[in-house]
């Protein structure tokens, strides 16, 4: 690429260098809001809408950082440990990751040469931020102990990194120091590269029980790689007047900041200062950019085919559990929904309680007939946060819920819906923009253009649409989520089917996000709103509504609702709730 428009090319140039540096073929890589790595997968930052060239190399270099992570520290039986760099912001996690990160890119550059220019630009920037006023003094020194490290290999630091790493020299008492004069030979084996790093949170008065630092959506990353800032957090920055004298060619370090400090900017904090709650009423800035679509038109068919790919595996590695789950509820629904007698029949089986007329003859109507009322009069639909904390094993495990639940309930005569909820964009949309341009008028309502997913409509066959549950894989679909419209969607769809009865079931695991709504319309906005929402339809009565919480407690919002600590007991927790609702 020569002036790096094409950003689909570039997504699938870095998606496939990625798979190269790490030197595995099946490797999924994906795109979102927070990079992190894991043993089959690594995301990257999403690419804004324009890139310079600057800002691209910023890009590579990121790829090439987690290509390396995944290479290097994955080896020797290490997979956990990579789990746990990707996966999250203790204070423990962000300190060895970062001179992971120098250890693997070390090797990297010797493995691939190639790499150099764009490691440079982005060493360039990291010193850039240590030095500036909003980097935390422990990170620091890690940061400085990094550096050091580096050269300890025999890497030959940029000028920049020499004068940080001389002015910073004071940071290192004699304990690191001895801990520094070892570490090269300790880190190059993963037995001893764990004592190595005890050791150093030892020295550093770390313990591994620190309190984790959350992101507001609930997500969790490796907090000491860099960030790209999206497009979005761009014009939020331009919008709060915010220092952007390096423009478009500036890349953000979001992920290093102590997520303790209260008066830093918010585009480098990553939290929505947001205003005192208003009480006013839940409204929509613009409804013009809003989407209802078929996951069939948000997925390629190249992608689908490699989604396709990894649901199959998913399949394969839990056929037991999907076995057992359908058995299970094949057995609770097949048997008779409602049963009792209907009396004073002509034939059938004899009422004992009319014994004595029918031996005296005094009458023909002293039968009864078995009453059965099947399921096949009712309508179910499955709502499935499509939110970014979702990424991983909760969205994986989602898809195969939907697939059992729905798969067994069509073999029962039930009809079945799959729908997902998530925005267009990070930090609000387009809608936005209008509002932006509006000049800014306050309490402005919703300012994230929604995406309402259709993954299987009712009346589809799961037998020729099964493969849609692989499209709830795509991890680009996966952003922020209004509950409250989610729900309101749902429930319109659900009324106007035919059946008799209907179910509605919701799997989240958080509190409705959306940064610019909240930021703009005051605290807790979205939640008042989805609480508004579900107290209607409760009340209502025409809809059983229920909730599965993945990690979070949905019981303060739903009358009928279960909470699940880990995602793998998702599809035992769904098929109980169906079973139960059945039974009513």
């Amino acid at each position: 690429m020569t002036k790096l428009q094409d950003k689909e090319t570039f997504r699938r140039a870095l998606q496939h260098t990625t798979r190269a540096l790490t030197g595995r073929s099946d490797l999924v890589v994906s795109f979102g809001e927070k990079s992190h790595v894991e043993t089959n997968e690594i995301t990257l930052p999403e690419l804004p809408e324009k890139l310079s060239k600057k800002r691209a190399d910023m890009y590579r270099a990121q790829a090439d950082r987690l290509a390396f992570l995944h290479r290097y520290v994955g080896d020797g039986g290490a997979k956990s440990f990579l789990w746990w760099l990707g996966h999250t912001r203790e204070t423990p996690a962000r300190v060895i990751s970062i001179l992971e990160t120098a250890r693997t890119e070390h090797k990297g550059r010797i493995e691939f040469q190639g790499t150099h220019e764009y490691l440079k630009t982005m060493a360039k920037e990291e010193v850039a931020y240590y030095s500036g006023d909003f980097a935390d003094g422990l990170f620091i020194k890690v940061f400085a102990l990094s550096l050091a490290l580096r050269e300890q290999m025999g890497e030959k630091l940029l000028r920049s990194q020499k004068i940080f790493l001389k002015d910073t020299e004071e940071l290192f008492d004699k304990p690191l120091k001895k801990w520094l004069k070892n570490a090269v030979e300790q880190l190059e084996n993963p037995t001893s590269r764990q004592k190595a790093y005890a050791d150093l949170l030892d020295i550093l008065n770390i313990h591994m029980d620190e309190t984790p630092d959350h992101d507001d959506d609930g997500t969790k990353d490796t907090s000491d790689m860099m960030q790209m800032p999206s497009d979005k957090e761009e014009s939020t920055a331009e919008e709060d007047k915010m220092d952007d004298s390096k423009g478009e060619d500036t890349a953000s370090l979001a992920d290093t900041i102590d997520s303790k400090k209260q008066d830093e900017p918010e585009a480098l904090s990553g939290r929505p200062q947001i205003e005192q709650s208003t009480g006013l009423p839940y409204t929509v800035f613009s409804q013009r950019y809003d989407k209802v679509l078929d996951i069939a038109a948000l997925v390629t068919k190249g992608e689908m085919n490699h989604l396709l790919e990894r649901y199959g595996a998913l399949l394969e590695s839990h056929k037991h559990l999907v076995r057992r789950l359908s058995i299970q509820l094949k057995k609770h629904l097949l048997a008779p929904a409602k049963t009792g007698w209907v009396f004073d029949k002509d034939q059938g089986y004899l009422d004992g309680r009319k014994l004595s007329s029918f031996i005296a003859g005094r009458g023909e109507h002293v039968f009864q007939h078995p009453y059965i009322e099947p399921y096949t009069n009712t309508s179910v639909t499955l709502l499935v946060d499509n939110s970014g904390s979702m990424r991983g094993r909760p969205i994986e495990m989602a898809a195969i819920s939907a697939d059992i639940i729905a798969t067994t309930l069509e073999q029962c005569g039930v009809k079945v819906e799959v729908l997902g909820y998530t925005t267009q964009g990070w930090k609000g949309g387009q809608c936005r923009l209008d509002w932006v341009s509006d000049g800014k008028p306050d309490h402005p309502g919703r300012l994230n253009d929604i995406l309402h997913v259709v993954y299987k409509k009712a009346d589809q066959p799961v037998r020729r649409h099964s493969t849609r549950f692989a499209g709830m894989l795509a991890h680009d679909i996966l952003k922020e989520n209004i509950d409250g419209e989610a729900l309101l969607w749902a429930h319109s769809r659900l009324m106007k089917r035919p059946e008799d009865r209907k179910i509605l079931m919701v799997i989240s695991d958080g509190a409705p996000v959306d940064y610019a709504t909240d930021r703009h319309n005051g605290t807790g906005y979205l939640d008042r709103h989805l609480r508004e929402v579900i107290h209607d339809i409760e009340r209502g009565g025409i809809i059983d509504l229920c909730a599965i919480g993945i990690g979070h407690d949905v019981g303060r919002y739903y009358e009928n609702a279960a909470t699940i600590a880990d995602p793998e007991s998702l599809g035992e927790t769904l098929v109980e709730q169906v079973v139960e609702l059945f039974k009513k």
